[in-house]
């Protein structure tokens, strides 16, 4: 498997252009109602983020932009798929690992900007983080049985190396399992108690 040069990646999701093309598609998801869109400070990028929206009512929301390229040739029937990492640094002996930004329930961001090349994909998704976070640990098991599983990606930056493992799947199947997740039915038998309250999940 082709190693992955973790600073390539990084200085292509920081150019211009991408970040040029970032900000008016958080504006255009907003309809017009974010004020300003700015880049992320050093402290915000270390915890996932790389932009931060202000809304017109002073709310911030915090986003994090995962931008792929050159794999749009690789997906059955043309239909996006979006990368989510299971592992960041996976385990090895005598290192734990770190855990896949997907899901890290620390993890402070809001959404997630899913994007490509224009000329590969004009697609642009933004998700809701804590509930594609669910959704994929829900599902992880069938996923990485039923899409493409990398389980040990080779990486490498500033003379380091490690291994990753991710998840590509099609975004409409995760868009259906946001809305699984994120749905409860009190007539299913499925039952939950959450207090003085009995939830039943779909």
């Amino acid at each position: 498997m082709r190693e992955m040069d973790f600073g390539e990646c990084l200085r292509r999701s920081k150019a211009s252009e991408a970040q040029s093309d970032d900000a008016d598609v958080i504006r255009l998801f907003f309809d017009g109602d974010a004020a300003e869109v700015r880049e992320a400070s050093l402290s915000e990028d270390k915890q996932g983020i790389d932009y931060v929206a202000t809304l017109s009512s002073g709310r911030e929301v915090r986003i994090d932009a995962k931008r792929r390229y050159g794999c749009a040739q690789y997906w059955p029937g043309g239909v996006p798929e979006f990368t989510l990492e299971e592992w960041s640094s996976r385990p090895e002996a005598g290192d734990p690992g770190r855990l896949g930004w997907a899901l890290d329930a620390k993890k402070q961001t809001d959404y997630i900007l899913f994007t490509w090349p224009e000329d590969e994909c004009s697609q642009r998704h933004i998700v809701p983080f804590q509930m594609l976070r669910k959704a994929f640990e829900t599902n992880l098991s069938t996923w990485r049985d039923d899409y493409k599983y990398n389980a040990r990606q080779p990486n490498r930056w500033q003379g380091r190396r490690w291994l990753s493992s991710c998840v590509f799947v099609p975004a409409p199947v995760v868009w259906r399992a946001i809305y699984r997740a994120g749905s409860l039915d009190v007539r299913q038998p499925r039952r939950q108690r959450v207090g003085q309250l009995t939830l039943f999940r779909i």
